[in-house]
């Protein structure tokens, strides 16, 4: 079975969209990452982005490990779809924020885990 990635907010149905409101406003958020981690890949620093998402893993009761650009080298070093490749063995999710939207659409094709759009071209 293949992850569900989220690459663009049609991606989720409109009832999906309103779970996600419902869930943001509860008083305890469920714990969909217990244990796992999710890579954060930044091409695009941003500080805000990386601290809502960072703290929104931990209140989901996961751990995130952010990267900058330059240390990942996404098509530089490696692929997108090898940096994919290796993050789904680590961790439980990946989001990237990108310059190139058919970077995230290559990371998505070959990750079992799922991949979040924080932010690109599209």
């Amino acid at each position: 079975m293949s992850p569900r990635h989220v690459l663009e907010v049609d991606d989720l149905t409109p009832a999906e969209l309103i779970r996600v409101l419902d869930l943001a406003e509860a008083d305890r958020p469920p714990r969909v990452l217990e244990g796992q981690g999710m890579a954060l890949l930044f091409e695009k620093p941003s500080a805000r982005t990386r601290n809502s998402m960072e703290m929104a893993i931990v209140q989901l009761g996961g751990h995130p490990l952010s990267m900058r650009g330059d240390e990942v080298g996404i098509d530089v070093r490696e692929s997108a779809e090898d940096i994919a490749r290796t993050l789904s063995c680590f961790h439980g999710a990946i989001g990237a924020r990108v310059f190139e939207h058919a970077r995230l659409e290559r990371m998505a094709a070959v990750a079992t885990v799922p991949v979040v759009n924080m932010l690109s071209d599209l």
